[in-house]
């Protein structure tokens, strides 16, 4: 274990924690209007703008070629970081998929298997943009797709939060990861004949944990706190499923019968907003399990998923927040969620804000979007 990382990193969450009040006074919203054009765009430190467009092997060769030296250079720090902290990586893994390891198996070769197991299940076009972003940015396949499948073996907790308000929807997603400072994406995908979506997260990953669509459906995830069911580990992670619900769905009800319909996986919650209509939805997630158990109506006009220890603040004042600038000014200092990223959406912007060198995502200042100028003009 690299007991020097572990320090450093929790004492930057802890000073994080301990100033963000302080933090809060100087933090600003950055309005960038020159992102129609663009197909990459530095929009802050440590955040890209991509935009993809094509068949899924096609928007992966242009990833590729587009972050070629950042995703190679990330990409190393990365399997370090997991390969220094293995101990406390195997401590967590579920037991089904410690069985299939060989006794000498490092953390690598358990990220592999994950791929493996899911692999029958995993959509070909999924697998095609593996292919293009390993050929374009000249990385070996199987060491992509097992730091992408790394994911799959950690658990996390996060915000997720729907409030219907006067200007309609104010959705939420936090996310707390555990790791070393790497680069963010937005990126934007628009697949043939399927709906344009954006989603944001590591420059070397695939996978979705934050992501809306031009369909106004936000997705979001964490790990749920109780056990929802036997987990197989065999299936589709959330992540993959969570593109083809961005790709495919139009409503909360289609996003359902892609979840009800595709081998799942996992112990979770996952929260569908249509920012759109003012609808939203909290399902329990589980390969058994698949269960609508929050709605936004009339009686609870906002909803969300939180740690226990969080419940009782977040009842007090669940309706406190009727604005992004609210939401970031009065509800990000109070529940200190960001480790990695944050994103909302707003009166047809979209929010995002990431961690950098000294300040998490809570702390620091967004990043606002035209959440329509994000899907025009991606052809050159």
């Amino acid at each position: 274990m690299n007991i020097l990382f572990l320090v450093i990193y929790y004492i930057k969450c802890g000073i994080n924690i301990l100033l963000a009040k302080i933090i809060n006074l100087f933090k600003k919203v950055n309005e960038d209007k020159k992102i129609i054009k663009c197909n990459s765009k530095k929009l802050s430190d440590y955040l890209y703008l991509i935009k993809l467009e094509g068949t899924y092997y096609e928007m992966g060769c242009q990833y590729g070629e587009l972050m070629k030296d950042l995703i190679k250079e990330e990409i190393e720090k990365f399997i370090k970081f997991i390969t220094e902290n293995q101990d406390v990586f195997f401590s967590k893994m579920n037991p089904i998929l410690k069985k299939k390891l060989k006794k000498d198996a490092n953390i690598m070769d358990a990220s592999f298997q994950m791929y493996l197991n899911c692999l029958y299940f995993i959509p070909e076009e999924h697998i095609d943009f593996y292919k293009g972003m390993a050929e374009k940015a000249e990385i070996d396949y199987n060491k992509l797709v097992s730091t992408n499948f790394f994911f799959e073996l950690m658990e996390n907790h996060c915000i997720m939060y729907s409030h219907l308000t006067d200007k309609g929807m104010l959705s939420i997603r936090t996310l707390d990861l555990y790791s070393p400072l790497f680069n963010q994406c937005l990126t934007v995908f628009k697949p043939k004949n399927k709906n344009k979506y954006t989603s944001l997260g590591f420059s070397f990953w695939f996978g979705q944990v934050t992501a809306i669509s031009e369909k106004y459906l936000m997705l979001g995830e964490s790990f749920y706190d109780y056990n929802l069911g036997k987990d197989e580990r065999k299936g589709v992670p959330f992540w993959l499923v969570f593109h083809k619900i961005m790709a495919e769905a139009n409503s909360i009800q289609d996003a359902k019968e892609i979840m009800k319909n595709i081998k799942r996986m996992g112990n979770l919650e996952i929260s569908v907003t249509d920012c759109k209509n003012n609808q939203a939805a909290i399902f329990k997630y589980s390969s058994s399990v698949l269960d609508q158990h929050l709605n936004l109506n009339n009686k609870n006009t906002a909803i969300y998923s939180v740690t226990p220890k969080e419940k009782s603040r977040f009842e007090k004042y669940k309706n406190n927040f009727k604005t992004a600038e609210e939401a970031i000014h009065n509800m990000l200092p109070m529940v200190k969620s960001g480790e990695l990223h944050i994103m909302m959406y707003y009166d047809n912007y979209l929010y995002v804000s990431v961690t950098t060198e000294y300040l998490q995502s809570f702390n620091n200042d967004f990043v606002k979007l035209k959440f329509e100028d994000l899907f025009k003009d991606l052809t050159k």
